[in-house]
């Protein structure tokens, strides 16, 4: 449980929205049902081509509401 700025990961969720990106690679590779290294790459690398430029903006264009609210909740967790 992260309750102050000192405490926050640097990897936060809330201001890394590459976290989406992974998470959408993440349901390609078990949704391909990867079993190697060699497939999970395979996967990975395909399927980040293909992820929408709406969705890459998307996040881009989030970062305007999730910077006020991390602010505003001192570092803490927030919701979008």
């Amino acid at each position: 449980n992260w309750t102050s700025k000192s405490e926050w990961p640097p990897s936060s969720p809330d201001l890394n929205p590459i976290e989406k990106l992974w998470s959408i690679l993440n349901a390609k590779v078990i949704e391909n049902m990867c079993c190697t290294e060699a497939e999970m790459i395979e996967t990975i690398e395909k399927e980040w081509w293909v992820i929408p430029q709406k969705v890459i903006q998307n996040l881009i264009d989030s970062m305007f509401k999730r910077i006020p609210r991390c602010k505003a909740a001192c570092g803490g967790r927030f919701e979008i």
